[in-house]
């Protein structure tokens, strides 16, 4: 694909209202979350095999991964509608893993007791996981589909699964 002086700009623009939005974070602000439940937190990340709620999402979302592979190594032709859902798949579940870990890893330092379940390290792991498939899975999407197609499809994808 060619890129004109516009498509240069927007995408610099993109970047820098980036950079402004996550200055604007209520994280950056001193005292955001300083009374953080964070034990309670962790119990949810122990008790998520047993909610329900959370096992009928889990089950979707098995499902619909379960699907896009199917699609991916079976029928050759679906790469435009498989590699977009999962990259909303992975990222989705990416975000909600990471809104957990990240407020236990911060909450940690000042509360070393989170550091002392396991649960900690495996949320973690699993984070990590999740973040290397969806670079990986990006990546390969945009080496085999148009910039043009595949950016929107997976924007959409990623933010109607979160």
């Amino acid at each position: 694909e060619r890129f004109a002086k516009k498509d240069i700009i927007a995408i610099s623009v993109c970047v820098l209202t980036s950079f402004i939005m996550n200055a604007c974070m209520p994280t950056n602000i001193p005292g955001y979350m300083e009374n953080f439940p964070y034990l309670e937190a962790l119990h949810f990340c122990e008790g998520l095999t047993s909610n329900v709620g959370f096992a009928i999402y889990l089950l979707v979302w098995l499902t619909l991964l379960a699907v896009c592979l199917f699609l991916l190594f079976s029928i050759k032709e679906s790469k435009p509608l498989a590699l977009p859902m999962l990259v909303g798949l992975l990222t989705s579940q990416l975000h909600f893993g990471m809104k957990i870990a990240g407020t236990l890893a911060f909450r940690g330092r000042s509360q070393p007791e989170i550091w002392s379940s396991p649960m900690t390290y495996e949320l973690l792991a699993a984070v990590l996981g999740l973040y290397v498939l969806s670079v990986y899975v990006s990546c390969e999407g945009q080496r085999y589909l148009a910039a043009r197609f595949f950016l929107p499809a997976s924007f959409v994808s990623v933010y109607a699964l979160t």
